[in-house]
């Protein structure tokens, strides 16, 4: 049966894998975003609720694979009473999100927690418990100069300044901080803490402490966030998703 799914970002790096793939399954996938000339429905959901209301008339699902950690944008759709589909990856966030489903607050949302690397990380950091059960950390490098999109570029720099709770030590940790040295291909590199959704996930999942780490290539692009994250744009007691 085709039903009408709207999908957020579907113009976006995932977005449009999204979207392709729904429409292959015989899926009415729309895309909603603030650009006209991208999107098939234009609306700022987050500073025009009234108007994403109304993009969600005869929806079935929504998708949003857009980067964009709103919980205020899931909300709308849940009084709408449609399913909300969130890919997002960063870990408190998706803690909110799974926080109202058990106290009302935001039922109706399915979060999917895919990681650093998009279900990479949870399957090595179970794989690697499953032969030596303990402490897990998981490192993940980037190429500085590869294309991840606008939104994963955007949601990178948002995390600059924000905390999140480390789920093995109640501890909270400012995103990239906290560095230590893995070797990666040979090659030594200085990775930092980051608010993913593995750690949290696989903690809970293996009952053991799983940190991860996350660096760019470029040892000096990973530095430049190290420094950013104490500017004092972002050192005001940012949290990740109160």
């Amino acid at each position: 049966m085709t039903q009408r799914i709207v999908v957020l970002g579907g113009s976006g790096a995932v977005g449009s894998a999204v979207v392709g793939e729904l429409r292959r399954l015989g899926h009415d996938a729309v895309t909603v975003g603030r650009d006209p000339a991208r999107a098939d429905v234009a609306v700022d959901v987050v500073r025009d609720p009234d108007g994403w209301r109304d993009a969600l008339d005869g929806a079935d699902a929504v998708v949003n694979a857009s980067g964009l950690e709103e919980v205020r944008v899931a909300a709308v759709a849940h009084a709408r009473g449609v399913p909300f589909v969130d890919i997002s990856a960063t870990g408190g966030y998706l803690e909110v999100l799974r926080a109202g489903l058990t106290t009302g607050g935001t039922p109706g949302v399915l979060v999917t927690d895919v990681g650093i690397a998009p279900g990479v990380s949870n399957v090595l950091a179970a794989e690697v418990h499953r032969r030596s059960p303990g402490p897990v950390d998981v490192g993940v490098v980037l190429g500085a100069g590869e294309h991840h999109g606008k939104a994963a570029t955007r949601w990178t720099f948002d995390m600059l300044g924000r905390s999140f709770v480390d789920p093995a030590t109640g501890r909270r940790v400012r995103n990239y901080t906290g560095a230590r040295t893995f070797e990666v291909a040979g090659t030594r590199h200085h990775l930092v803490r980051a608010d993913f959704a593995d750690q949290h996930t696989m903690t809970r999942e293996l009952g053991s402490p799983v940190r991860t780490y996350f660096g760019l290539d470029d040892p000096a692009a990973t530095r430049t966030l190290t420094f950013a994250t104490w500017s004092p744009a972002h050192v005001a007691s940012r949290t990740s998703h109160p």
